[in-house]
């Protein structure tokens, strides 16, 4: 029997559940494995890093609880916030002897092999897009693993994809205030900054619709405050059989949305009006409205047809909200007063501007030599734009100063 043991490393708000969505999905599969119990146990400790703002401490905490003897393999994930904490916990683990299996995924994992090998050298396994299938090839031979450093993305199933709230893994209280939720994975744009890439593929696919439905209808028995829908685009398939089954079973709890406008770009009204069916709140990212900065980042947008959606959606008085960023290439302060007045314009009440952050491994990463980016970490220890080749730092500090305040 190998024993493996698989750390989150996660940022829990308050009125948030104690595990996330992610870990949540990866624990749920590999328990749903034929395997499990008779090759493999798991268990799970999250690290809140909200909290647990020191590396020292959350190693011992963790290991306080679990013995690292018994352990096969641990696998960390690996979120840029957690940096820190992944480098101090392998580190930790080689120096106390542990020769098990070290498995690490999550978005710091899409870069190249050489890459992760030489930022993790005493890792074994670098697991890539979604990860519940890698993840359970790993659990069901670990033996294999042991002396190779490979890097794995395997596909998963959709149909194999498990429930998190209505089977019990994710507690949540009656009157929650927030959780998330998937319908669908993947995204076919391929923006520059963006470092959530599943590199087996960039097909959208939809999740199992009873499995989506079951976990609605359980969400509103919970009656949840607000559900997050964390697909990448959400209205690119099947949204009419989500909102429609919301709509059938009453819920009235708030459904935010992540959107986009090249989807709405036909039969606008009739699409708009599916959301309106229930209370729902779209969030859109336009970052910005320069042709060059746009083809620079791999978006398009076509404006004549991004002013029509907002004319409806401001006509019908609906709840959304679009964020730009500043810092990107070819953008001045003043294309990014033009993005602001071209909203505005047009009656756009809530505006958010957010500063460019660079992740290892996205294409943009790779060229901010060339664009002449430095960045500093946040409180988060996310690297985030402080001057560009065409923004100075007082004009990027101007625009963080100017969208706190009027944020306020």
């Amino acid at each position: 029997m190998k024993n493996v043991l698989f750390i989150s490393f996660d940022l829990i708000r308050e009125g948030e559940p104690e595990i996330s969505l992610s870990a949540a999905s990866l624990i749920a599969y590999l328990k749903n494995a034929k395997t499990y119990g008779d090759v493999f146990k798991l268990k799970h400790q999250t690290v809140n890093c909200y909290k647990e703002t020191s590396e020292i401490d959350a190693f011992e905490n963790v290991f306080k609880i679990i013995s690292l003897a018994s352990l096969n393999t641990i696998a960390l994930s690996s979120h840029i916030w957690a940096e820190k904490y992944v480098q101090y916990f392998i580190n930790k683990l080689r120096k106390l002897k542990w020769n098990g299996v070290i498995i690490l995924g999550g978005p710091q994992m899409n870069d190249t092999f050489n890459n992760l090998t030489n930022r993790y050298p005493k890792a074994n396994v670098f697991i890539q897009g979604y990860g519940e299938q890698s993840f359970l090839d790993v659990c069901e031979n670990v033996e294999s693993y042991k002396s190779k450093v490979v890097v794995l993305s395997k596909s998963t199933p959709a149909n194999k994809v498990q429930a998190v709230y209505s089977n019990g893994l994710i507690k949540i209280n009656d009157k929650q205030a927030m959780v998330r939720l998937e319908t669908k994975r993947n995204c076919p744009y391929n923006c520059s900054f963006c470092h959530f890439t599943d590199y087996s593929s960039n097909k959208v696919y939809c999740l199992n619709e009873d499995l989506v439905r079951n976990e609605i209808n359980f969400l509103k028995q919970k009656d949840v405050q607000k559900v997050n829908i964390m697909d990448p685009t959400f209205n690119i398939l099947n949204q009419n059989n989500i909102i429609d089954y919301i709509d059938k079973i009453n819920y009235k709890s708030l459904f935010t949305f992540q959107s986009h406008f090249n989807v709405l770009r036909k039969n606008i009204e009739e699409k708009l009006n599916l959301f309106n069916k229930i209370n729902s709140h779209l969030e859109f990212g336009l970052q910005c409205i320069n042709k060059k900065t746009l083809s620079e980042v791999n978006r398009s947008h076509d404006l004549l047809q991004v002013k029509e959606v907002i004319k409806n959606m401001v006509r019908m008085d609906m709840s959304f909200e679009i964020s730009l960023i500043y810092g990107l290439p070819y953008q001045t302060i003043e294309t990014f007063k033009d993005a602001v007045k071209f909203l505005t314009d047009l009656g756009v009440k809530n505006i958010y501007g957010f500063p460019l952050q660079l992740y290892n491994g996205t294409q943009l990463y790779n060229k901010r030599k060339e664009y002449e980016i430095s960045t500093v970490a946040n409180e988060l220890l996310i690297p985030e734009v402080v001057s560009t080749k065409w923004m100075n730092k007082d004009e990027v500090l101007f625009l963080k100063n100017w969208m706190e305040i009027r944020d306020k």
